[in-house]
């Protein structure tokens, strides 16, 4: 990346975190079940009463219409994507608020739904509505203080289609599809004229009421929304990169006179291994699972391997609009991480949807690791080398606060973390098994920490963990108490900057075809800290920034033999014995020593003689990571 490039992105960066606008000010992905005659209400920080926009409802588990209510009128009508119905219009069925929705509907708890909020925002999306005045002409300003990527009109006061322009359409003025039908683009010559101010429709538009949904393609890097295309290939799969890794995606077939319009997104599914969970916007039929679609740190990737012509018709165009993933910085640890004991019941709520969890029952139990991009049911072991297992039932993530947890049925811990630009970021890849492969991510800053784990069985299976005080030749290993090594061949004697991180030939961290996950972790300040200390042999406070203490604890000696040492302030970070576990092994945990105290500003740690994994020894070089309270 230039200079100029990379300026312009922390500039970007900064803004986010001083509170610019970022993609959750406009976008929402909300998931809920039917409350059965309750109000719901949906608190996601997207202020439709003030600015107007989108919710767009569907059913999920069951056929249901896709309706789109308008949050500028009263709540009271709506339109159905999937058919060419007028506007429906029944009692309130929403309200709107400044941090979101309530949704008075009521609807059986047997339902299960998702919501799509879109705001009304420069450079993302805007709603117009208008009357045509029966000439065959319609013109409108809109918004979004640049041109559309793609619009989207509908009569509401009459049946009609929903004639949609893309801008990646064979002929951006002669071309259009419908948003209601599985047809493929048709031409209608200069039917539409798009600018960065206004719209005009210059054919067949009958004297009536309409409503355009207008969809922003923004490509800087800062941007949260793109519209483009791609072609189809099944001989070598397609990767389409956005700069940026997406949430939610729309693909047609615009080739394809009998292919439907896709919907997907990260929160009901969309995982490493291609399984994405899909609604149809021009269906009523329920969500159904396909192994198709891959999001990637900047963009997503169809294997040659899918044949399905919604996605991958070989030599098809195929259009899209994606929508960023969340991007904003955190200010407080309780937006991005939680941390509990369970004993039987699996539903821990977490106030945010999960990325990953660690789990360990507090008895002689193996370590569970789950991460919502290699999906439900699918977790590693931080104790051991094993690839990754399966477990039915164990992991669900596609809940809104909420985990679904169901390995222990004994007291257990849970840690669960949410990716976030500055603090924690996942990212899956295939090895190509050649020195200086770089992976890119989303973490927003150089990461300081690194656990990277092999999850199919191309090499050895060994948990790699890099930090930023070892340096970039040697590396610990997670499921094992060993001092530091060096190797050149696992990160490629090259330190990790705020774009990628670089690996390099060995099998276990780049084995050509395997399949690995990275964890990326990173000191943000008040809320998480990566450091390192030296050892005094009697106490010491550890000033990690914070003001209140920490919550979490991992502490390893990288001189010498030493485990990876577990604490937090859920079981105790006390004066007094502070009870203990280790991440590479299937102990129990251990309340016998007072190696750990409470500090404001971090933690105090203490030596003791008797301990064989003491994190105080004189002299001893030990690194840590830290969440404050």
């Amino acid at each position: 990346m230039s200079s100029l490039l990379k300026q312009l992105n922390n500039a970007a960066g900064t803004l986010a975190s001083s509170g610019g606008v970022t993609v959750e000010d406009n976008f929402s992905i909300f998931l809920a079940s039917g409350t059965g005659g309750a109000d719901l209400t949906a608190t996601i920080n997207v202020d439709l009463a003030t600015d107007g926009g989108i919710v767009w409802k569907k059913q999920r588990n069951g056929i249901g219409d896709n309706q789109i209510f308008n949050a500028e009128d009263t709540g009271e009508r709506w339109l159905v994507t999937n058919s060419t119905a007028e506007e429906a219009s029944g009692a309130n069925y929403f309200d709107w608020n400044t941090d979101g929705f309530t949704d008075k509907s009521g609807d059986s708890t047997a339902n299960d739904y998702v919501y799509w909020t879109l705001k009304k925002a420069p450079n993302f999306f805007d709603v117009q509505t208008g009357a045509a005045n029966g000439s065959g002409v319609w013109t409108f300003n809109h918004d979004l203080e640049s041109t559309p990527g793609t619009v989207v009109f509908k009569r509401i006061d009459s049946s009609g289609g929903w004639t949609t322009w893309h801008k990646s359409l064979t002929n951006t003025t002669d071309y259009y599809l419908q948003l209601n039908s599985t047809a493929a683009e048709a031409s209608s010559a200069g039917w539409i004229s798009v600018s960065d101010t206004s719209i005009t429709v210059t054919t067949g538009v009958p004297s009536g009421q309409f409503v355009a949904y207008l969809f922003a393609h923004d490509p800087l890097e800062d941007g949260m929304i793109q519209c483009g295309s791609f072609t189809g290939n099944t001989t070598s799969g397609v990767d389409v990169s956005l700069g940026w890794e997406p949430q939610w995606l729309l693909v047609k077939n615009i080739t394809n006179g009998s292919t439907h319009w896709g919907m997907m997104n990260t929160m009901m599914g969309m995982t490493a291994d291609g399984s994405c969970d899909r609604l149809l916007a021009n269906s009523s039929a329920a969500e159904s699972n396909n192994t198709w679609i891959t999001p990637t740190a900047d963009g997503f990737h169809i294997d040659s391997s899918v044949t399905s012509a919604e996605v991958n018709g070989n030599g098809n165009t195929i259009i899209y609009i994606a929508i960023r993933r969340p991007m904003k910085t955190p200010t407080s640890s309780s937006e991005v991480f939680a941390i509990d004991t369970q004993i039987s019941a699996p539903r821990f709520t977490v106030g945010f949807p999960a990325d990953m969890v660690i789990n360990k029952e507090l008895g002689v139990t193996n370590w569970v690791v789950g991460a919502r991009l290699i999906g439900p049911d699918k977790y590693l072991q931080t104790d051991t080398t094993s690839g990754e297992l399966t477990n039915a039932g164990g992991i669900q993530y596609d809940l809104q606060n909420d985990l679904d947890l169901n390995f222990f049925g004994a007291e257990s811990l849970v840690n669960v973390f949410k990716r976030a630009t500055g603090f924690f970021d996942v990212v899956c890849y295939t090895g190509d098994g050649i020195a200086g492969r770089t992976v890119n991510h989303n973490l927003g800053v150089v990461p300081e920490m690194m656990w990277v784990k092999e999850r199919t069985s191309v090499g050895y299976g060994q948990w790699y963990v890099y930090s930023e005080y070892l340096g970039n030749t040697k590396f610990l290993q997670l499921e094992s108490n060993y001092f530091e090594q060096t190797l050149s061949t696992i990160w490629n004697n090259t330190t990790p900057n705020d774009i990628a991180f670089t690996l390099g030939s060995n099998i276990s961290v780049n084995g050509s075809t395997g399949n690995f996950i990275a964890f990326l972790f990173a000191t943000l300040p008040g809320i998480s800290k990566v450091g390192s200390y030296t050892g005094n042999g009697t106490s010491q406070t550890i000033d990690c920034g914070f003001s209140a203490g920490t919550k979490f604890l991992i502490i390893k000696r990288t001189d010498s033999t030493g485990n990876w040492n577990m604490f937090d302030s859920t079981r105790g970070i006390i004066t007094g014995n502070s009870p203990r576990l280790e991440l590479n092994t299937t102990d129990a945990e251990d309340t016998g020593d007072d190696g750990l105290d409470p500090a404001n500003s971090g933690f105090s740690v203490n030596y003791i003689a008797t301990d064989d994994d003491d994190v105080n020894i004189s002299g001893a070089e030990y690194v840590y990571y830290a969440i404050s309270q």
